[in-house]
Parts: C-alpha cells; structure tokens; sequence
C-alpha cells in the first residue's frame, strides 16, 4: 500500500496474519493513496464480507447473518453453549474512509478467536466475533444501524427501510450482496467488546499504546429542510427570489457562529447537504442540510440547538423562506463496563502496555451494545489524530500491542473452566 512502511522483519505469526490481513481488506475497495470506500451494502462491502465469511470459515467458526447483515462468526469454545462474549467492529467506511477505521477492530478480534481456539483451553462463554451494519451511516442514516437493532433500539423493519440518496433501501442493498440473513444468534450476550483506533491525538500525545474509553459524548442530530420557490436565476427580481439555498447557507453560518459564541467546547458541524433542483439556472427550491452538535453534556446540546432553531427563523424572516426539521435525536450513550475498565487496567499492567483513560466524542458499535449489556471500547493510537481520511495511520507496533491486550482481555473475559 502507498505510503506505508516495510513491515518488521520478526513479528509472531498471528500479528503476520493480522497485518497481512489489513493490507489484504484495504484493496477491497482501494481508492487510492492507502484509502479505501466501502459503503454499507454497496459492491465492496459484499466483497469485504466474502472476505471475512471465509477467515471465518478457515478459522473453524459457524458463520450467522441476521436480519440486518450483522455478521457473527461462532467460535465454540465452551461445554454448555449458552453465553457468549461479543468482539467485534465494522467493515464499512465513509467515502473517504482510512483503511484501520473499524476493519482492524474486526481482525483484531478474529485474531483472539484464532489464537484462543487453537490452545485448546475450554472457558466458561462462547466467543462471537462480529462485523456490525452500516456503523458509519455514510449511505443509510442512522449509523450504528445494526447494532442498535441488536441491541433493541431500533426495528429490523426500520432499518431495512433506511434509504439511501437514490431510494434504495438497506434490505434492498443487502439482498444484492447475499446478505440478507435469517439467523438469530442464540446466545445470552455476558460482555461487548470492541477495539478502534482512537480518531484523536490524546494517546499518541501521551505515548501510550492503549485506550480504555470511560465515556462517550452525547450528540444532537438535526436534519434541516430549507423551502423556497423554483425561478429563474437570470431575469427573475432579486427581491422576488425566495432561494433555498441562500437559506440553508445562512443557517449553516448561523450554527457555527452561535457555535463560537456559547462556547463551552461545543462541537458543531454541517457536513452534508442536498440541492434541488440543483441547476446553474435555478434559484433554489429545497436544500436539506444534516447538522450535528456534540458535547459531553446531553442538556447542553439540548440547549445549544433549542436557541439556534429560535434564532433561525428570526434569521429567515427578511427572506420569505422557511424550514421544516425532518428529523431531531439526541444521542446519549450508555455508561460503559466499569468492570471492563478495571480489568483492562489490570491486563495492561500484567503486559506492560501503557494505557490511559478517556472519552470518545466520536460514535461507537460498543456504545450502541451498551444499551442492552456490559460493553467496553478501547483505542489504540492515531498518528496526528486523523481518521475519515486515506492519510489514517496507525502503526503496526501499536496494532500488534493493541490485539495482544485484547486477546488477553477476551480471555480472561471467557473465563478458563
């Protein structure tokens, strides 16, 4: 892959697989300069999880698809069958996305699977390793969209409905790639467990090596519709135009504005947009706009967008334009797995990793999962903090640490009989 460094000559086998592993995922999908684009339910995805059906398989495991394309290679592991440890991310990406962006998470638990059935020891769960749908919500909105049906917080029947910019649904995308699933998995879920790389500076900054995420931040979810009239952009009187799209811009200032004002550490952001009719010649008829505003604090981004919607239709009155909201959510997540934390703790100092706690002020699988059982997230480092990004990097000394401490986690989370 472009950009990347000679892999060490001396690394254990497993971590050989494992590295090998990623490169062979980042050309599923490759969109250059170490990049990759793999939209939930489009063609690279359903290669991807041909790719990950036959580790699976390889690897001696049952593989499962439900409803919603959530994938679950079983690794029986115990005598009774009945519980199971979850581990696991994604293999989605944003259009933009890095190629360690959920994918390592994802081999990273196979790899514990692979190394945890092969010595031959018997434990108390069985071990699911998992590959979730549509966690990055780049094509279908929600994200975290299979999970949180897992989970119980949203209907499979909602989000197979989910459609995308052209129509197309989620049920109808997975049908295309063959993964349209029938199976439940007949386990009691004892822990969740997810391993990501951080998308922030905090643990290369510190030289630390390992994450152990104790909180997450809560997110308000704002999809505005801006409404004006079709016309011609030439001959059309300016003072007679009522343009969407001017509407929508002038909302966007207004968020990041009020943003600079209020302060507190409030993230806020604009990052898509839609025009119709979407011509040179046209003033705008509707521009739909999806904002988010992200803080620590779930009444503070209450707040934050109570006031901009008050100020937004003082802001549009001038312009005869006006706006519908087609959807509002707060997300605030679940407490994480105290124990996981502690136990974390402990396998880090036994191995002599570094770690340190955080937050994550980004979204997670494992936050959604925590709705409905112990759940832990950890992070290893992302050099200068960048993800979303073909210039994501993590290096393969921190990705071999980071499979190391999880699959002594999941262990001592099996419980040896």
């Amino acid at each position: 892959m472009a950009g990347l460094p000679e892999r060490p000559v001396s690394v254990p086998d497993w971590a050989d697989w494992l590295l090998s592993e990623l490169d062979a995922f980042a050309r599923i999908g490759e969109s250059g300069k170490g990049g990759v684009c793999r939209l939930a339910g489009d063609e690279a995805d359903g290669k991807a999880r041909d790719h990950l059906r036959q580790l699976f398989e390889e690897a001696g495991a049952e593989v499962l698809v439900d409803a919603v394309g959530n994938m679950f290679g079983v690794f029986r592991l115990s005598e009774t069958g009945k519980t199971a440890v979850l581990a696991g991310s994604h293999l989605d990406s944003q259009p933009t996305g890095g190629r360690f962006d959920g994918t390592y998470g994802v081999l990273a638990a196979l790899t514990a699977a692979r190394r945890l059935k092969e010595s031959g020891e018997t434990f108390r769960h069985d071990l699911v390793v998992c590959n979730w749908t549509n966690e990055e919500g780049a094509r279908f909105t929600p994200s975290l969209t299979g999970s949180s049906v897992f989970a119980g917080a949203l209907t499979s029947d909602a989000a197979l409905n989910l459609a995308d910019a052209s129509g197309m649904t989620l049920g109808e995308a997975l049908l295309a790639i063959g993964y349209a699933g029938t199976d439940r998995l007949p386990y009691e879920p004892v822990h969740a467990v997810e391993i990501h790389i951080e998308q922030g500076p905090r643990l290369e900054a510190a030289d630390v090596q390992i994450g152990i995420v104790e909180s997450a931040w809560a997110a308000r979810k704002l999809c505005l519709a801006f409404d004006g009239a079709p016309a011609h952009t030439g001959p059309t009187p300016m003072e007679e135009r009522r343009d969407a799209l001017l509407a929508a811009s002038r909302a966007i200032c207004l968020l990041h504005d009020w943003g600079r004002i209020f302060g507190q550490g409030v993230h806020t952001s604009c990052a898509r947009l839609e025009n119709d009719p979407n011509s040179a010649n046209v003033v705008s008829q509707t521009c739909t706009v999806w904002m988010e505003i992200r803080h620590p604090s779930a009444d503070i981004c209450r707040v934050f967008a109570d006031v901009f919607l008050l100020r937004l239709e003082e802001l549009l009155l001038p312009d005869r334009t006006g706006y519908r909201v087609l959807s509002d959510a707060i997300r605030v997540s679940p407490s994480l797995s105290s124990e996981g934390r502690d136990l974390a703790e402990d396998v880090c100092a036994q191995a002599g990793i570094a770690a340190l706690r955080l937050d994550t002020v980004a979204g997670h699988d494992a936050l959604a999962l925590a709705a409905a059982m112990p759940s832990s997230l950890f992070f290893v480092p992302s050099r200068d903090g960048i993800s979303h990004s073909p210039r994501e990097f993590t290096a393969e000394a921190d990705l071999i640490a980071g499979a190391e401490f999880l699959t002594s986690f999941i262990r001592k989370k099996l419980q040896p009989a």
